[in-house]
């Protein structure tokens, strides 16, 4: 959610306010989950002298990020400033007269520093299922591989949400004396989802690196798979907006405790910007994997890096639709136990 950056900017049609380059804006001070933890399993049935093998797999994902930042700096400078009617005096004119360097002040226009104070909360959760029936093709002296076809289901969803307390901005004015600057009060709260099902086909494969199978082997491991998934995405967001303007030398007070009678509310508030939408959407699927794995008799340990990407599978954008990848990369540990004969 980037308020600061769009051009309706919710403030009553005024100008959008500079964000100071030492500031984050909102849209950087929202971020999503960048790591988690994901189980998987999967139970196969191979019959008896057959090379058909069927396979059911799911695997689960969560993730959550909470994040409170706080930074302030100093407020800008000007320029210039307007002392003696219509005469502008340059800043630096200030320090090469002892006798008014006390003006110089006036350069320095920001009584309160300009800060950012947010916190973000998001979460990201995710589950894929596959149901396929492979076929044992070998790879002869290679070693062995499975092709396989079948079913993928998979569903997104995550929920971000940003509070921000922010004061961006001084209005540089060159008359001494003249400046105002104003406190905003961001609030975003935002779900996208995705829920898709469609045909997969996937190829592993292993070849044997030191041992036999019945003494203990070693195999190195690779896997490919490829889906199209035909499922809606959806995005629910609201945001808010209020602001307050601070004039002269007066203080944060009146933003957050009203009027000096304590009832009046001096804070403008914006109307919600909030948007609903969702869309029928075909999404490619491509992954794989390599690793390794020692075996012994019905056991087997592996281990490896595997990637997983869904193109354009969320819906990422705020006034209007943008699509964007959901992928997921990394190490795994797997625990295998043959039953059966």
């Amino acid at each position: 959610y980037d308020p600061a950056g769009s051009d309706p900017f919710p403030n009553g049609g005024g100008p959008t306010p500079v964000w100071p380059v030492g500031l984050p804006t909102p849209a950087q001070l929202q971020k999503t989950p960048d790591r988690g933890f994901d189980w998987e399993g999967s139970v196969a049935f191979q019959p008896t002298d057959s090379d058909w093998v069927f396979k059911a797999g799911v695997r689960y994902g969560r993730a959550s990020r909470n994040k409170h930042y706080h930074k302030s700096i100093v407020a800008g400078t000007k320029d210039s400033v307007l002392l003696f009617g219509s005469s502008a005096l340059p800043c630096t004119f200030f320090n090469q007269y002892p006798s008014i360097a006390h003006y110089i002040s006036e350069c320095y226009h920001g009584r309160a520093k300009l800060f950012d104070d947010s916190q973000n909360k998001s979460a990201e959760e995710h589950m894929m299922l596959d149901f396929t029936l492979g076929k044992d093709v070998g790879l002869g002296s290679f070693g062995g591989s499975t092709v396989a076809a079948g079913v993928r289901f998979a569903q997104f969803h995550s929920d971000a949400s940003l509070t921000l307390g922010a004061d961006p901005l001084y209005n540089i004015n060159l008359p001494a004396f003249s400046k105002y600057h104003e406190v905003w009060e961001f609030d975003s709260q935002e779900v996208r989802t995705f829920h898709g099902i469609g045909p997969e086909v996937k190829w592993d494969g292993n070849t044997p690196l030191w041992g036999s199978a019945d003494d203990g082997q070693l195999t190195f491991d690779w896997g490919i798979n490829a889906a199209v998934l035909f499922g809606r995405q959806s995005a629910m967001l609201s945001h808010a907006v209020k602001h307050c303007r601070v004039d002269g030398f007066g203080s944060l007070g009146v933003c957050e405790g009203g009027t000096i009678s304590g009832v009046d509310d001096p804070r403008i508030a914006e109307p919600a910007d909030n948007v609903n939408r969702s869309r029928n959407v075909t999404v490619p699927n491509l992954g794989g994997y390599i690793g390794a794995s020692m075996r012994y008799r019905n056991g087997k340990v592996s281990l490896g890096y595997r990637a997983d990407t869904f193109f354009n599978a969320m819906d990422g954008g705020q006034e209007t639709h943008q699509s964007y990848n959901r992928g997921f990369y990394g190490p795994y540990l797997n625990v295998s136990l043959g039953l059966g004969g």
